[in-house]
């Protein structure tokens, strides 16, 4: 019987295993692109790696660390001379990732120039420092300072 007008040729089966290992073999799955072995970091933890309060170096008051405290979820402040709780909780800021203030208590580091921010929870923080903040010795920072900060 011819086949009906619209069907599609159907091929000849192989007769013999020399003529069904000579036919072209289609492909199960379209060719996929190959996957990439590393995956690059998600954008916010590359602003996060870099050092942003190192913008005041050089200065004679300045911040030389920002992070998080190693044995809990709080922030620690580094600077280049002693500094209060009560400068810090003037002028600094600790913003969550819905952009609502944190309410944290600052308190005193065992190293006068370490400040410690408590009450903060797993997530990302940007951190913003005035440069109205001053050391006890009444040395303003003299720029604003604002970057990423990440706590586990």
């Amino acid at each position: 019987m011819p086949p009906a007008a619209g069907d599609a040729p159907v091929a000849a089966a192989p007769t013999s295993n020399v003529e069904a290992a000579a036919a072209p073999v289609a492909a199960a799955h379209p060719a996929e692109r190959p996957r990439r072995a590393v995956r690059p970091p998600p954008p916010p933890a590359l602003g996060a790696l870099l050092p942003w309060w190192r913008e005041a170096a050089g200065r004679d008051f300045g911040v030389e660390y920002v992070g998080q405290a190693a044995s809990e979820q709080a922030l620690v402040f580094r600077f280049s001379q002693n500094a209060s709780a009560e400068a810090a909780a003037r002028s600094i800021r600790v913003i969550d990732e819905r952009g609502a203030a944190t309410q944290g208590q600052w308190t005193q580091g065992q190293n006068p120039y370490v400040l410690v921010y408590r009450g903060v929870n797993p997530g990302r923080y940007t951190v913003r420092i005035e440069p109205t903040l001053a050391s006890v010795a009444g040395t303003p920072l003299g720029s604003t300072l604002q970057g990423a900060i990440y706590v586990r």
